[in-house]
């Protein structure tokens, strides 16, 4: 079986282990956002690449920066 990958921030691929943020504290660390900041924004669908596996929060950290990288570049604001 072969692994899973996906593309990492600067286009390389990486194993979604390693792409994972695990808790809104790793979301955070890799963001520069508060944790409340962080659950907030998550709880209210404004945090590209976040979702929730059961009661933890997660995200990966490719889509998170693209996300944010894309909603900087068009002006919205969260």
């Amino acid at each position: 079986m072969e692994k899973s990958a996906v593309n990492n921030v600067d286009g390389r691929q990486a194993s979604i282990a390693s792409d994972l943020l695990e808790g809104a504290e790793q979301i955070g660390a890799f963001t520069g956002l508060p944790v409340r900041t962080v659950y907030y924004l998550a709880d209210k669908g404004h945090l590209p690449g976040v979702f929730r596996l059961g009661r933890k929060i997660c995200g990966l950290r490719s889509e998170i920066a693209a996300g944010l990288r894309a909603r900087a570049t068009s002006g919205k604001a969260a």
